[in-house]
């Protein structure tokens, strides 16, 4: 895909979408704002559902009218209208035609009921620019509000089949068990009305679910006392400015207060309810006034999620809230005005928009939340995973509503490593909530297949009862709303997604989906955000193969004191702790306009590709400053899956033909990261001492023929030590060698570990060329790789840095890969030669050619015959040969013909170009017949190759 790609992701990532401009209608019932500064204009948007008598008695008929805009630039076509009371049609209506600009209002007779009521609209046609915008939420409250809760998790007659539920599910599961412990040890907890806000909220919301579970009214009454101690402001954090620490543990207790709330309600007396009420409305109007700030919210924006979320659950606990008039139920003379319930909701349902807004600066259009996989951790375990359960219970659910919220939890799914963990990348030592909170997301995804993964994912999880880090205790209670076994008892089943799959922010290669699977992401970050704490890891590498974790991100190390000491230091900011390429002793920095870019990705069954482009380094870590450095690097990877190892190859040029030192970094994992709470190893719970995080030299060097080898003995998770070997064959010859060093891990929360990571150096040249194959085997079993470099008198060819290796794998197959420095031929053995930078073959024990991989070239002969030969530049062609069909994969910046050597006649060949769903692993196949030719002779096969990318099969 090339520098296509670039352009259309830079066009995606740097340009505001405007969604007008498609040459599509744009049917809307909700005029979702871009930003803060348009929240004005769409204030009342709510209204576009209203209610006539807007405050009906039970029995009594309404009428609801629904307000239906066309925001696009063309004609509508027919629009479908429905709207629902919950899960509950109401009705449909049709509209034949919307002009642009255009607006009508549908009309629809209901007859009111005592209770809650979300009355939701949707509008559907066939051809729309947008569908964010495609629904409508807003509640009504008919008789006693007090009746109407609990709503948020449980509707009143769900209650007793609740209890049943997990009164049943801890007797049958002891993770449900642990969970409920947990939950009754916080509704037991002494408290204070002095304390934090988030405290208070969390003893509260506790102690009222065990009052249900367990019929306890000195529990309920507990609740209820914690919640009129809102009117205390308590303690609060050292920065109390808007949007701060201080607001982020204020909204977590207003949240925890508001679902305490929605279950104590019932038991109010009227004078309670009003004042409870009243103190909750304060609190929500606090935060409704900063987060519309547009400052503030700029300023923020990325780290707000479960503040957007957090305000949004708790507006729907007052969605009925009105002391705005004289007579309203809320209304207290003397006293100030907080505002409306419905004004608020549709406010936080937009502001969760903005926050999670895939058009905006936040997300990739992969899917991922750019402020990393540590703050999403945070934000579902603080708020927004209680947010889309509650609005999934009342029948608008959020990851349908925005689908991009969905994207973003399979995105955790499609690139999590093999033992469930998220890739630390950024800050991401939180990964319990993403990791344990599967079970509660897959009854959240529309899309069946990712509710099973969900599922499976969750069920194979690492963390487990065994490790201590096995939750956060701020969601504790969302288990046992969501995850008895009887929620859990759908369909489990692990991804049917390739295993290798390419985003914009990781590219994924993966041997399968099994525990045991051989794992290698290689970074491509280049979004705003997306060096979070001056990590700036966007060509930077992670490898899990054998059941551990072997090349790491040491992580975010946050834990206290001790981490903030020692840890933080190294993991966010030292120039050695990413397994990337440094330049003069400076990692690139976060300069994200022009920082590393996907390129040149593809998949096969048995060999797949990709690369991280810098097309030049802007400037370097530590400052935000441009410097043109004139220096370009590609990292490329090649994944054997026959082989199972990972050839990791750099290309450093300077275009000025300025001399630097550059070092290829590799960060080693602890030697025993893997054991339990009784036992920790090497990964040390809450240190208090640097000698009480053991140091063990589980790293050594050593010289081989014609290059050098790095090995680390690490033990996986079942206990076995595994060998990870890192072979560097020797290209810059004289000037080339290894150092190491120690360095410290915080890739778990509160968990501090030491590590061994080496530099492999270059010194004093204007550019550097790095082979390294890193492979991994058990190491009371043999390896079934056997590689050497070959020798200089094997190797024929133009240029001064240039390699060779030859690799025995499994079944008596031989790979060979070539790599050189510019132009010209470089041939290996007398029997492989190509003038591609990078090329692979493999050749079979029947001597014939199995697969070839050529990077920037036009040929590759084997035993002097050509393989396959191009009239024009290829950025990449790979091909597999197969008794009766041809697979490949090729990227041309201009249209090419292509020879393929083959005694086959095929009768086809067909062309599939790539699309970013096919790189994400999604199915997709937009099938063209290309041009084939035969040689005269019967030697080749001519096929004509369009300009871009895409899979070739011929048959």
């Amino acid at each position: 895909m090339g520098k296509l790609l670039k352009i259309i992701l830079v066009a995606i990532l740097f340009i505001p979408l405007n969604i007008k401009a498609k040459n599509l209608p744009d049917p809307a019932v909700n005029r979702l704002f871009e930003n803060m500064e348009e929240y004005p204009k769409y204030k009342d948007d709510y209204k576009n559902i209203s209610f006539s008598p807007s405050k009906p008695l039970p029995g009594q008929n309404v009428v609801i009218k629904v307000k239906v805009f066309n925001l696009g630039e063309i004609d509508s076509g027919n629009i479908k209208v429905f709207l629902y009371d919950k899960d509950e049609k109401i009705g449909e209506r049709n509209i034949r035609n919307l002009k642009p600009h255009e607006e009508k209002i549908v009309e629809f007779k209901w007859k009111a009921k005592e209770g809650f009521h979300p009355i939701i609209a949707k509008v559907e046609a066939k051809k729309d620019a947008k569908v964010e915008n495609n629904y409508l939420l807003r509640v009504l409250i008919v008789g006693d509000r007090r009746k109407a809760h609990p709503y948020l998790f449980l509707y009143p007659d769900e209650i007793e089949k609740w209890k049943e539920k997990v009164l049943d599910g801890i007797k049958e599961d002891s993770w449900l068990k642990r969970i409920y412990k947990a939950v009754k040890a916080y509704g037991e907890a002494h408290w204070y009305p002095g304390d934090y806000h988030e405290i208070r909220g969390q003893y509260a919301h506790n102690a009222a679910i065990i009052s249900i579970l367990e019929g306890r009214e000195d529990l309920s009454k507990k609740a209820i006392e914690i919640l009129k101690s809102m009117k205390n402001p308590g303690k609060v954090y050292v920065s109390t400015r808007p949007g701060s620490w201080d607001d982020r543990q204020r909204i977590c207790g207003l949240a925890n207060y508001c679902m305490a709330y929605d279950l104590v309600a019932p038991k109010l007396s009227e004078e309670e309810d009003k004042y409870i009420r009243r103190l909750i409305a304060k609190e929500i109007k606090h935060h409704y006034d900063y987060i519309r700030n547009p400052s503030v919210f700029k300023k923020y924006r990325g780290s707000f999620g479960y503040i957007v979320t957090g305000f949004t659950l708790s507006a729907l606990t007052l969605a009925d809230y009105d002391d705005t008039e004289k007579g309203y139920p809320d209304y207290k003379e003397g006293e100030p005005s907080y505002g409306k319930g419905s004004e608020w909701l549709h406010f936080g349902l937009n502001a969760i928009y903005l926050e999670f807004n895939r058009y905006g600066f936040q997300w990739d259009p992969s899917g991922y939340y750019l402020s990393g996989f540590g703050y999403l951790g945070q934000f579902e375990s603080r708020c927004a995973g209680a947010c889309w359960v509650i609005f999934k219970h009342i029948g608008y659910n959020l990851f349908e509503v925005y689908p991009f919220i969905e994207d973003v939890h399979k995105y955790y799914l499609k690139v999590m490593l093999p033992n469930g963990w998220p890739p630390p990348t950024d800050d991401s030592a939180f990964v319990t909530p993403l990791t344990n909170g599967m079970c509660v997301f897959s009854n959240l995804f529309v899309d069946k297949h990712a509710q099973a993964v969900a599922r499976w994912a969750w069920e194979n999880r690492h963390l487990k009862e065994r490790s201590e880090e096995w939750m956060d205790g701020h969601w504790y209670y969302i288990f046992l709303y969501r995850a008895t076994p009887q929620d859990l008892k759908g369909k489990k089943e692990s991804p049917k997604w390739p295993p290798t799959m390419f985003f914009t922010t990781h590219q994924v290669f993966r041997s399968d989906w099994s525990e045991d699977a051989s794992y290698l992401m290689l970074n491509t970050k280049h979004c705003k955000g997306a060096h979070g704490h001056n990590q700036n890891d966007g060509c930077s590498i992670q490898y899990y193969a054998k059941k551990a974790y072997l090349i790491v991100d040491p992580g975010y190390g946050q834990g206290g004191g001790f981490h903030n000491r020692y840890v933080k230091p190294w993991c966010r900011g030292n120039t050695y702790n990413q397994s990337m390429i440094l330049i003069d002793g400076k990692r690139p920095g976060p300069q994200w306009e022009n920082s590393y870019y996907p390129e040149n990705r593809f998949r096969l069954d048995t060999i797949d590709y990709g690369e991280s482009v810098a097309e030049e380094i802007m400037g370097w870590a530590g400052s935000i400053a441009k410097i043109h450095t004139g220096i370009k690097h590609i990292r490329s990877v090649i994944f054997s899956k026959i082989g199972d190892y990972f050839a990791v190859i750099d290309r450093i040029r300077d275009k000025k033909g300025k001399k630097h030192t550059y070092e290829f970094v590799l960060v080693g994992n602890a030697r025993h990261p893997y054991k339990s709470d009784k036992e920790p190893g090497d990964i040390v719970k809450r240190p208090n001492s640097v000698s009480s995080v053991p140091l063990i030299e589980n790293l050594k060097i050593k010289d081989v023929k014609n290059g050098k080898v790095a090995e680390w003995i690490i033990e996986n998770m079942d206990g076995k030590d595994v060998k990870l070997q890192a072979y560097f064959p020797e290209i810059h010859k004289g000037n080339f060698y290894i150092k190491s060093g120690d360095g410290w891990l915080g890739y778990r929360q509160s968990w501090a570990g030491r590590c061994k990571y080496i530099a492999a150096t270059v010194k004093d040249v204007p550019s550097a060329n790095y082979l390294c194959i890193l492979s991994s085997y058990l190491v009371d079993e043999k390896s079934n790789l056997e590689i050497r470099t070959l020798k200089d008198d094997e190797i024929k060819g133009s240029g001064i840095y240039r390699t060779g290796v030859e690799i025995k794998v499994k079944g008596g197959l031989y790979e060979y890969i070539g790599f050189k420095e510019g132009k010209g031929k470089l041939g290996l053995l007398d029997k492989i030669e190509s003038d591609g930078e990078i090329f692979f073959l493999r050749e079979g024990r029947d001597g014939k050619v199995k697969s070839i991989l050529i990077v920037d070239g036009k040929f590759i002969k084997y035993k002097k015959d050509f393989v396959i030969s191009s009239e024009g530049q290829l950025e990449h062609l790979g091909i597999e040969f197969y008794p009766e069909k041809i697979k490949g994969h090729v990227n041309a910046e201009k249209p090419v013909k292509v020879k393929i050597y083959t005694d086959t006649r095929p009768e086809k060949v067909i062309y599939i170009p790539d699309t970013e769903n096919w790189l994400k692993g999604e199915i997709g196949i937009e099938e063209k017949k290309i041009e084939l030719q035969f040689s005269k002779n019967r030697k080749y096969i001519l096929i004509s190759i369009p300009e871009g990318s895409g899979r070739i099969i011929i048959q």
